[in-house]
């Protein structure tokens, strides 16, 4: 009985083992596939994937040009499968994204490598849209993704510094003004459309656009509401026709 319960014994600690050698290499592959950024320079420089340190300087423009002043954790996904960690931010008037390595700021030069940058406050992906019946590509923020994918873009205005208007001592400096946001849906792998209320959705839907009208009455979706929005996107996501 003894040595039949040392045998057992035996199994479970070997069993226990392999367990934690498998959760091993599972840590370590995670690991080995996610290179900080700065590792990966030179390779990303061949591959023409970023830029020299970026030479804008917008020291003396007032307000802000970036989506957020502060460079955030975050991970860029590559297409080729690569993920990079580092620290990125957003240039919405410039529509770039920038990451830093010490004092130097880059840019990512090839956008369409990218398969997307998740930071601490928003998502980024390098998307095709539709500006009237041309396509151009652009930096958006992804709301809820899918195959029904709701991408918001967000726009930075620069106004020239102006002289002093009647009745007033100083001229107005150079500056940023925020140019507001618009909302686009993407649809499979179609350029993204804008939207700028129920009824473009439902457009955009097609053969799903009866679901999608079923739904916001139900759920007394509003267009500005954009939690009821992703809500939509979500549902539609998970009950189209194919």
């Amino acid at each position: 009985m003894k040595f039949a319960r040392f045998e057992k014994t035996k199994a479970m600690i070997r069993l226990v083992l392999i367990v934690a050698v498998l959760i091993s290499i599972q840590h370590y592959s995670v690991a080995q596939d996610l290179m900080a950024i700065d590792n990966y320079m030179d390779k990303l420089r061949i591959e023409n994937v970023i830029n020299r340190p970026n030479q804008l300087s917008y020291s003396d423009i007032a307000g802000t040009p970036y989506y957020d002043d502060t460079f955030r954790k975050g991970i860029l996904f590559l297409k080729s499968g690569r993920r990079l960690s580092g620290e990125f931010r957003y240039d919405i008037y410039a529509d770039m994204i920038e990451f830093r390595k010490g004092e130097n700021i880059f840019t990512l030069g090839i956008p369409d490598s990218v398969a997307k940058i998740e930071v601490e406050n928003a998502v980024y992906s390098y998307q095709p849209y539709y500006i009237n019946s041309d396509i151009h590509k652009s930096y958006f923020i992804t709301i809820e993704d899918g195959y029904y994918t709701l991408l918001e873009k967000t726009t930075r205005l620069f106004r020239k510094a102006e002289p002093p208007g009647p009745y007033q001592d100083a001229p107005k400096p150079a500056r940023f003004e925020d140019g507001g946001t618009e909302l686009y849906l993407m649809k499979g792998d179609e350029p993204a459309v804008r939207v700028a209320n129920i009824r473009d959705i439902i457009s955009v839907c097609g053969e799903d656009g009866s679901l999608a009208s079923e739904y916001i009455d139900t759920n007394k979706i509003r267009f500005r509401n954009t939690e009821g929005l992703r809500s939509l996107v979500n549902h539609l996501n998970n009950n189209m026709k194919r």
